[in-house]
C-alpha cells in the first residue's frame, strides 16, 4: 500500500506538489474561522504579504489604507486580525485579559521586560526596577540627561559628515554582512553596556580598596544603572546580572530608537509648520524674559519649567499622534478559551492587535482632518 503511494507521488509529484499547495491554502484560509473578516486575498492564505509590507519599510501606511478600505476589522494574515475600533484597546491591552504577547525570536533568549511573553515573570521584573523607572527617580537622572544634551549640542557645530555615513553605518557591504552575523551592528549595545557595568563596578571596587570610599554603594551614583546593580543585592536569587546587562541593554535600545524617533518627529513637524515653530518660540522666549525659565547659556529648559509650557506640550502630543514611534500592531495572542472583541468572539490562538497609526487618525476623535499638524 505504501509503496503503491510513494510510486504514485513520485511519478505525478506536481499533481501531488498542487494538491498540497490547495490544502494548504484552504487551511489557511478558513484558519480559525477568520474567512469572515474582510482584507487582502493574498493575506488569507500566507503571511508574505505581511512580509512585504514590512519590506517596503512603511507597512503603518499599508495598514492605514487597509483600515480605510476594509473597515475596523482586517485579516493581514492566516492567523492575524487587525482592529482600529478604540473599545479593542481595552480588550486587548487591558490589564488581566489573558492576551499574551507574540513570540518574536527562536534560540537561547534572556527575556526582558519588553521581550517576555511569561506574564508573572514580567510582573516580577517590572517589581524588580519599577521605583528605578518611576517619574520621581527619572527626574533625578535629569542632570545626566542634560550634560549628554549639551555635549551633543556643542558637538553639533562642528558639523555633519554625511559621506563618512555612507562608508560607515549605511555601508551596504557592512550592511550584508550583518545579516549574516559576520559584522553584527547590535552588539555594539551590548559591548557598551558590559563596559559600562565593568567600570562602574569596578570605580566602586577601586574607591574601596583604596580607602576613600569605604562607604561608596552602588545606589550613590543615583543612574539607571546603579539602581539596577542595587536590585541584584536586594534580589541576588532573581536579578542576577545577566538581568543588568538585559535591563541595561533594553534602556540603551529604548534611548535610541523610539526616542529618537519621536524627537524626530517633533522637530519634523514643527519645521514644516512655520507657524507652530514660531509661536512656539514666542512663548519660549516669553517666558524667558518673564523669569520663568532661566536664561542658560546652553538653551536648556529644565523639566519642571518645561510644565509650564502648555503650548510645548501640545506640540509634542500632536507629533506623537501623527508619528508614532512603532509603526506595526503590538501583537498579541488570543487566550485559549477565546475571546470576546468588539462584539466578535474570535478563536483562541488567534493574533489580535492595534496599530497606534491606524488609532490615532480616527475622525471621530481627532476630526476631519486626521492627517494634519493641528498645534
Amino acid at each position: 500500500m505504501l509503496g503503491s503511494i510513494f510510486y504514485f507521488a513520485t511519478e505525478h509529484w506536481a499533481a501531488v506538489l498542487f494538491i498540497l499547495f490547495i490544502a494548504y491554502s484552504l487551511r489557511n484560509r478558513f484558519h480559525h474561522g477568520l474567512h469572515r473578516y474582510p482584507g487582502p486575498f493574498l493575506a488569507s492564505l500566507t503571511d508574505w504579504s505581511r512580509f512585504f509590507d514590512v519590506l517596503g519599510r512603511r507597512p503603518d501606511i499599508a495598514h492605514i489604507n487597509l483600515h480605510k478600505q476594509y473597515g475596523d476589522i482586517v485579516r493581514l494574515g492566516p492567523n492575524v486580525l487587525s482592529f482600529a475600533n478604540l473599545a479593542a484597546i481595552k480588550a486587548i491591552y487591558g490589564l488581566n485579559q489573558g492576551f499574551s504577547k507574540q513570540a518574536m525570536a527562536k534560540g537561547m533568549r534572556l527575556p526582558s521586560l519588553f521581550s517576555t511573553t511569561d506574564e508573572q515573570f514580567h510582573a516580577q521584573l517590572r517589581k524588580s526596577v519599577q521605583s528605578t523607572l518611576s517619574m520621581s527617580a527619572l527626574v533625578q537622572y535629569e542632570p545626566w540627561v542634560d550634560d549628554k544634551t549639551a555635549t551633543f549640542l556643542d558637538k553639533q557645530k562642528v558639523g555633519q559628515i554625511p559621506v563618512l555615513d555612507l562608508f560607515l553605518l549605511k555601508n551596504p557591504i557592512l550592511r550584508m554582512l550583518d545579516r549574516f552575523d559576520l559584522n553584527p551592528f547590535t552588539s555594539a549595545v551590548a559591548k557598551f553596556a558590559q563596559a559600562r557595568i565593568g567600570e562602574w563596578v569596578g570605580g566602586i571596587h577601586t574607591a574601596k580598596t583604596s580607602g576613600h570610599g569605604a562607604n561608596t554603594t552602588l545606589a550613590d551614583r543615583g543612574d539607571l544603572l546603579s539602581m539596577f546593580l542595587k536590585a541584584t543585592a536586594e534580589q541576588p536569587g532573581f536579578f542576577y546580572d545577566g538581568r543588568v546587562l538585559v535591563m541595561a541593554v533594553s534602556m540603551a535600545f529604548a534611548g535610541s530608537d523610539t526616542t529618537v524617533i519621536s524627537l524626530a518627529a517633533v522637530f519634523y513637524y514643527l519645521v514644516k509648520t512655520p507657524e507652530s515653530y514660531r509661536k512656539l518660540v514666542e512663548k519660549i522666549d516669553g517666558e524667558v524674559t518673564a523669569g520663568v525659565i532661566e536664561d542658560r547659556p546652553n538653551g536648556l529648559v529644565s523639566w519642571t519649567e518645561s510644565q509650564r509650557l502648555p503650548y510645548l506640550d501640545a506640540c509634542i502630543k500632536e507629533a506623537f499622534r501623527l508619528h508614532p514611534a512603532v509603526g506595526l500592531p503590538l501583537e498579541r495572542i488570543v487566550p485559549e478559551q477565546g475571546a470576546e472583541i468588539c462584539g466578535e468572539h474570535i478563536a483562541g490562538g488567534t493574533i489580535v492587535g492595534s496599530s497606534a497609526w491606524v488609532i490615532h487618525r480616527r475622525p471621530e476623535v481627532f476630526g476631519d482632518d486626521v492627517d494634519v499638524y493641528r498645534a
